[in-house]
């Protein structure tokens, strides 16, 4: 898929290996990805010269992505020039009513099950990616309880059929209000009948299609974060349009009211 959208795209694609649960928990992943943001967006002969307008965070599942935005965010240092989150993993509680009602149209397992196959060692009292559940809500673990004041342009691909789907509506629209002062676009595309990261299944139309928007999405919010020095998330936004669709199996869109 990385290399699809940097085909598509003419960007290169940066791919973070960071250190997983539960060999290493939280927060080892999220303290490898500022590392990462840091190098890139180091000027300096030691990093890799970018500026944050030239930098496009995205990723699949795992909440990471917007965790590091909110570090960023709390830090004071500048967000990339925009995000896209593909059927994001918002909520470790597994409080969202798509993770019932799409436990028969999705292969993740339920948090039974999840249970159920928790490596030994681990009490009932720890969690696979933090050490004690004290931790669940924090921001930087479940993005679904954070803010989302001041992050950038945001793309949300979801699908209908996936366990995930409540909380990547409710991310997308949680950005939308939080950020509609300051005029940075949202876009939400809802696919219908996909489970839990379909762009992955590239024989698909609809895998297509979520590839191609994503690739749009890159191309715009890079070009015009590019064209604004000042990196007025605002003045990107006169050229960039907030989005909420739904795509059939077959690839078509059809525009809902947010």
């Amino acid at each position: 898929m990385a290399w699809r959208l940097s085909r598509d795209t003419g960007c290169p694609v940066l791919m973070l290996n960071y250190r997983l649960a539960p060999d290493h928990p939280y927060p080892s992943a999220i303290v490898d990805a500022l590392a990462c943001y840091m190098w890139l967006t180091d000027r300096s002969p030691h990093g890799a010269g970018y500026t944050p307008e030239q930098v496009i965070i995205g990723g699949d599942s795992a909440d990471l992505t917007v965790a590091l935005l909110c570090m960023l965010r709390d830090s004071g240092m500048k967000q990339p020039a925009g995000t896209y989150l593909w059927s994001p993993w918002m909520d470790l509680t597994h409080s969202s009513e798509s993770w019932r009602t799409n436990n028969r149209s999705d292969y993740i397992p339920d948090p039974v099950s999840m249970d159920i196959m928790r490596v030994l060692p681990f009490g009932d009292r720890e969690h696979f990616y933090v050490k004690s559940h004290d931790l669940i809500r924090h921001p930087y673990v479940s993005p679904f309880y954070a803010t989302y004041e001041h992050f950038p342009p945001m793309l949300v691909q979801t699908g209908t059929a996936e366990r995930l789907y409540d909380e990547g509506k409710r991310c997308a629209k949680s950005h939308r209000v939080a950020n509609a002062g300051r005029h940075t676009p949202t876009r939400l595309e809802i696919y219908e009948e996909m489970p839990h990261v379909w762009q992955a299944l590239t024989f698909l139309p609809s895998a297509k299609e979520a590839l191609r928007r994503t690739s749009l999405f890159i191309v715009d919010v890079w070009q015009h974060a590019a064209n604004n020095s000042d990196n007025n998330a605002a003045s990107t936004a006169t050229a960039l349009k907030d989005w909420y669709l739904k795509i059939d199996t077959h690839g078509k869109a059809t525009t809902l009211p947010w």
